[in-house]
């Protein structure tokens, strides 16, 4: 299933898929723009986590891929392949779209302020 969500320009977003698996199963996040494999830097970033139910035996295993101070470029299909021992369990789509900026505008009239506000398109 395809997600959309938006960013405003010069902000951090932050994307996340997660499984829960049974017995211990070791998974891996792999993360790619365009199916073009994405690697940690200081802009884009990867991280984990799992936490562990001991009595069920179940895990709660996230990946998360970090985007700082976004710019229109990083807009585009992100895709994140959570692979198991040697096959892909799942895969999850997202389109990422990054938007202008929003100014405030403070205008007084009349004795009275007004808030305008204005997006970048």
């Amino acid at each position: 299933m395809n997600r959309s969500t938006s960013v405003v320009l010069g902000r951090d977003i932050r994307i996340m898929c997660g499984v829960k698996t049974i017995g211990g199963i070791e998974v891996t996040f792999q993360w790619s723009r365009y199916h073009v494999p994405i690697v940690s830097n200081k802009h884009v970033k990867i991280t984990r986590t799992e936490s562990m139910d001991r009595l069920s035996k179940t895990s709660d295993m996230r990946g998360y891929l970090t985007i700082t101070n976004a710019q229109y470029s990083d807009s585009g299909l992100y895709t994140c392949q959570i692979v198991g021992t040697k096959r892909i369990i799942d895969s999850k789509h997202v389109m990422v779209k990054v938007k202008g900026k929003q100014y405030t505008l403070n205008v007084w009239s009349r004795g009275k302020q007004l808030v305008l506000f204005f997006r970048e398109s």
